[in-house]
């Protein structure tokens, strides 16, 4: 397959990673008591799973002026960051940019499932149960990393240059 098709199929699974980080930002905040997070998660088979882990202590960072920001805004920043990064190697001719876009896609995914890690410990452990939007969000940056793995391959990109775009 060639690099523009993986970076588009990129693009689409960061915009899922974007409309389910946007459905578990509602859920958070509760917006209306049947919303469309909720359903989604009942469709799902989570009855009651997304507002126990929305509800939870762990579903936010608390910062001194903003307050809590659900966990959820940082998930819709980083899908909708892989998804620009994505759009500009589909519309870019620059093939060394868009190496450096690859590495930079491949490092972030790679920071995001080790939170995801975290954050799936911590439901299973502490909370008790799985919230399955969440679990959507693990496998889109699960496929985000095997697409950006891929056009590394293909670009022929080595170790150092991955550390390089990082760091």
């Amino acid at each position: 397959m060639d690099q523009k098709k993986l970076n588009i199929i990129g693009a689409i699974v960061a915009f899922v990673g974007i409309v389910v980080s946007f459905l578990l930002a509602i859920e958070y905040f509760g917006l209306g008591t049947s919303n469309i997070a909720e359903g989604a998660c009942s469709a799902l088979g989570g009855d009651g799973s997304c507002t126990k882990v929305a509800e939870s202590k762990y579903s936010f960072i608390t910062f001194p002026v903003l307050g809590n920001v659900p966990i959820a805004a940082f998930g819709f920043g980083f899908y909708a960051t892989i998804l620009y990064l994505f759009g500009l190697n589909v519309k870019s001719g620059n093939e060394l940019e868009n190496k450096d876009r690859i590495n930079v896609i491949f490092g972030l995914s790679i920071l995001a499932l080790l939170l995801d890690l975290a954050l799936l410990t911590i439901s299973i452990w502490v909370i008790g149960t799985v919230c399955q939007l969440c679990a959507i969000t693990y496998f889109v940056t699960i496929a985000l990393i095997g697409i950006s793995y891929v056009l590394l391959k293909t670009s022929a990109i080595s170790l150092t240059d991955i550390t390089r775009s990082i760091v």
